[in-house]
């Protein structure tokens, strides 16, 4: 199964999972604690934003 990361639209496969957040009823996962940091703040912004990819490294 592949995941993708909200803040930095990464690919991820379960393996790869940093940790997760279940916001809204759904679970949003995150490759590193720098994207779920930044999730955390504003997840609104993550939710509905489907743009660029962004770098968290």
């Amino acid at each position: 199964m592949r995941f993708t990361d909200p803040v930095c639209r990464m690919k991820l496969k379960r393996k790869d999972v940093h940790s997760t957040i279940n916001y809204l009823g759904k679970t949003y996962h995150f490759c590193c604690e720098g994207c779920e940091k930044e999730f955390k703040k504003d997840p609104s912004k993550y939710v509905r934003d489907k743009g660029e990819r962004k770098s968290c490294h």
